[in-house]
């Protein structure tokens, strides 16, 4: 009796374990995403006639395309777009195309990720500089938030 008791108490934990690994967690193939940004860009230039330390607001869009071949790892390409009106001045422009990779903990609710993405960026201002382009990166991560469906269950009831 005693040795049948041990043996229950050691598959429940690792049944339950087993069977909920089993369930490997959906993850969708392909995602979008879509927002406005604000940039406050804090310029100290070396241009005569712009004053240094000088601060300006731009307002923009952003919007992602990610294709996830597995649960953990995804593809990600990032198009943006600024504009900065300032006073007396030209509006400025500024357009990213970034491409890179992006690695997620997909849990049933919350999906911390990571992403890193490289590129170029383009700006025009039709006074000081004229159009340039350039080298361009972004690092960082943020959480996603989901309800889990009625077909994911959290706790699997049968023992192998």
């Amino acid at each position: 009796m005693i040795r049948s008791t041990a043996v229950v108490l050691f598959l429940v934990p690792f049944g339950f374990r087993l069977c909920a690994k089993a369930q490997q967690i959906e993850s969708p193939k392909i995602e979008l995403y879509g927002g406005y940004d604000y940039v406050r860009y804090n310029v100290n230039p070396r241009i005569n006639g712009v004053p240094p330390s000088e601060s300006f607001g731009a307002n923009g869009i952003t919007g992602q395309f990610a294709y996830n071949p597995d649960s953990r790892f995804g593809i990600v390409g990032e198009l943006s777009g600024y504009s900065l009106a300032r006073m007396g001045r030209n509006t400025t422009y500024q357009v990213s195309y970034l491409l890179g990779s992006r690695v997620s903990l997909r849990h049933h609710i919350i999906t911390p990720f990571a992403q890193a993405l490289f590129g170029g960026v383009w700006a025009a201002d039709g006074v000081v500089l004229g159009p340039v382009t350039a080298f361009g990166m972004t690092a960082g991560g943020s959480m996603d938030l989901g309800y889990p469906g009625a077909s994911q269950s959290v706790l699997c009831s049968r023992i192998p």
